[in-house]
């Protein structure tokens, strides 16, 4: 599981769906994650997910319409057993459901009823159950450092894309690059001082040399040239070192520690405040991953679409 909480589900009934699953939607934001739902309404398509499983949840309706239903799915998860979690809901309530999965001899299958409150009550639950099942602390810690490290590549593709646009984009990022990155005059090889007046800029942007911290100074420079377009993506790049950058070398410099009877992440970086990281706070760091990805990929996309200047 990484910050997409995958679900797979057999419905045939849109507006079931629709009202259900903005409900769950919910439920996973509140916790950090997103909801990635792939909609299915032909119950002979589960063959094909059962072979390369790659969800976190299967939610089945077991009074599809058609020839393939409920029983049919359940026969073939027998024959394909799927090791995860997997929820079949019928009107006719849980109790006929599990008759049905004890005659085929399935087992590890919630039945649950399809009376609307009850469904989602239920399901919330086995969905924090899921998430619960990776909360191991460090399970988290690699779970969000894996996130956070893409962030440099979307960083490093804003930068290329718009020195891309034109010559003067390039010279005007080139200068400042070379200028405000003070690793540049440190680790600058004698290839990169002889391509200085060629493609230094993307040699050096695709170097070792160039981290985190100089790729925001670059795209904020890039959204500070554009501040019309990019107020309110600027605005949200401005919180990036706080809630990214801080937050990942917190998590690099952290041990596990018990703290009244929780284990929790203790940070000490010298100079700075001890840090106690807890479910709470990767919470909050993982919406906080959520609304700068999100702001990462809006940049790229007007960047795409800026006009050359």
């Amino acid at each position: 599981m990484n910050l997409n909480y995958k679900i797979l589900w057999f419905e045939d009934t849109p507006g079931w769906i629709k009202t259900h699953s903005a409900i769950i939607k919910d439920i996973l934001e509140e916790k950090g994650f997103e909801l990635e739902l792939t909609e299915e309404v032909r119950g002979e398509n589960i063959a094909k997910y059962l072979e390369n499983l790659d969800f976190d949840l299967i939610l089945v309706d077991y009074q599809l319409s058609g020839d393939f239903n409920g029983e049919k799915i359940i026969g073939k998860i027998r024959e394909n057993p799927a090791y995860m979690n997997i929820i079949f809901y019928s009107a006719r309530g849980p109790k006929q459901l599990r008759e049905k999965l004890m005659e085929k001899e399935v087992d590890g299958v919630y039945c649950l009823d399809r009376e609307p409150e009850a469904f989602i009550e239920k399901t919330e639950l086995i969905i924090l159950n899921t998430i619960k099942k990776v909360q191991d602390i460090n399970n988290l810690r690699g779970l969000v450092m894996a996130e956070i490290s893409e962030f440099d590549d979307k960083m490093l593709n804003i930068i290329k894309e718009y020195i891309g646009k034109s010559d003067e984009n390039k010279k005007v990022i080139s200068k400042f690059i070379f200028e405000k990155t003070e690793n540049y005059q440190k680790c600058s090889s004698k290839k990169l001082e002889k391509d200085k007046k060629n493609d230094a800029i993307n040699t050096y942007i695709d170097s070792s040399s160039f981290g985190t911290h100089s790729s925001n100074m670059a795209v904020s420079k890039i959204l500070k040239l554009h501040l019309k377009e990019f107020e309110i993506e600027k605005e949200c790049l401005n919180k990036y070192e706080k809630e990214i950058i801080n937050q990942r070398n917190d998590l690099a410099h952290a041990k596990e520690v018990e703290i009244d009877g929780k284990k929790v992440l203790q940070s000490k970086i010298q100079g700075k405040e001890e840090q106690n990281i807890d479910e709470e706070k990767f919470i909050e760091i993982r919406k906080n991953i959520k609304k700068h990805r999100k702001n990462l990929e809006k940049i790229h996309e007007k960047i795409s679409n800026l006009r050359e200047v």
